[in-house]
């Protein structure tokens, strides 16, 4: 009774440390698995940021002249047109200045419609 009782311990640590053995090569295989995933994350975000930023090349204003406000003072709208795949066209809006008579300028007002971002100077 004695040995069988041993030898039911015996198989059972052995089974243990195989099962140990087992899981720490699993969880060795899944940390490297999950930094390899993250530096193909990172790669693909910086390839991401690469193909926005040619993207943000094509993008141009159509400037609208308004009416004049009061002297001196004139209100204009642009739409801002080829937004590429990908890009967000209200952030883009709010971030790309526009040239008028020799200023940089912000867009006061976004508004997007369904293709082009509309913005009032």
């Amino acid at each position: 009774m004695f040995i069988v009782f041993l030898i039911f311990l015996l198989g059972a640590s052995v089974d243990y440390m195989f099962d140990r053995v087992y899981n720490h090569e699993r969880s060795m295989r899944m940390k490297k698995d999950i930094i390899k995933w993250k530096e193909e994350k990172a790669a693909m975000d910086i390839e991401r940021k690469k193909w926005q930023g040619e993207q943000r090349v094509w993008l141009t204003w159509d400037l609208h002249p308004g009416r004049c406000l009061r002297y001196a003072t004139r209100e204009y709208s642009a739409t801002l047109s080829n937004i590429g795949i990908g890009l967000d066209g209200l952030h883009e809006c709010k971030n790309k200045t526009l040239n008028i008579h020799g200023r940089d300028v912000l867009p006061a007002f976004c508004n997007l419609e369904v293709i082009t971002a509309l913005a009032e100077f």
